[in-house]
């Protein structure tokens, strides 16, 4: 059983699935925004922001955040600075 928030749901059309694919493998995407990507992805395939935190070492609340912004803003909120 899993503990903590509920986390609200990531609705990912198929069009920004496959933009984010494209981001979070080109080797010329700006390393911060392929990172956002991989968050997103993971967060849409159900996984929590403390899996997505190991798996891509970064923190939870970092996984959180970006989570968030791509749930409120779409691609665009992963541009965004901070």
């Amino acid at each position: 059983m899993r503990t903590g928030r509920p986390k609200k749901t990531l609705h990912l059309p198929p069009m920004d699935k496959e933009k984010l694919e494209m981001l979070a493998r080109r080797p010329k995407t700006a390393q911060r925004l392929a990172l956002r990507s991989k968050i997103v992805l993971r967060a849409s395939a159900g996984l929590s922001n403390q899996e997505i935190a190991r798996e891509l070492r970064i923190t939870g609340a970092t996984g959180g955040k970006w989570r968030e912004r791509f749930r409120k803003h779409g691609l665009e909120g992963l541009a965004a600075r901070g």
